[in-house]
């Protein structure tokens, strides 16, 4: 079977003068699987799935889990405005992809409804796709 796989590579998450918000935002891995200081979140866990190399995070969708994800909190004051900007490529996918985020209370309640940018390709995509918000 061919192997499939989401490459995203965050850019930045930033303010004002574009500071990045997020830690680890080049992705390296002590284990070359998951990215250092970021959550992952799987239903059955098999880090295989993941992979980091040269500031790229790789989510194959062939698991043995539905969901793969890969997340990071980041404190922000709510009186600022913030700036996200990612930008992914897909080899193809069979199932549907997605990037998301919100934002939580500090009682951890949702504050928004949730974005998503659905990835979505049947064919392998050659050129990076931006998303901002």
């Amino acid at each position: 079977m061919k192997k499939i796989f989401i490459l995203l590579s965050l850019l930045t998450c930033s303010f004002m003068l574009h500071a990045n918000l997020l830690e680890n935002p080049q992705f390296t891995s002590k284990n070359t699987h998951t990215p250092d200081k970021w959550l992952h979140i799987q239903k059955k866990v098999d880090l295989k799935v993941f992979n980091c190399k040269e500031g790229v995070l790789s989510i194959s969708e062939k698991s043995p889990s539905y969901g793969n994800n890969i997340s990071q909190i980041i404190p922000v004051d709510g009186l600022k405005s913030y700036y996200f900007e990612c930008e992914y490529r897909c080899d193809g996918l069979n199932f549907i992809g997605a990037i998301t985020y919100d934002f939580f209370d500090s009682q951890k309640k949702r504050i928004n409804k949730s974005e998503y940018y659905i990835l979505k390709t049947i064919k392998p995509q050659n050129d990076w796709k931006k998303i901002v918000y």
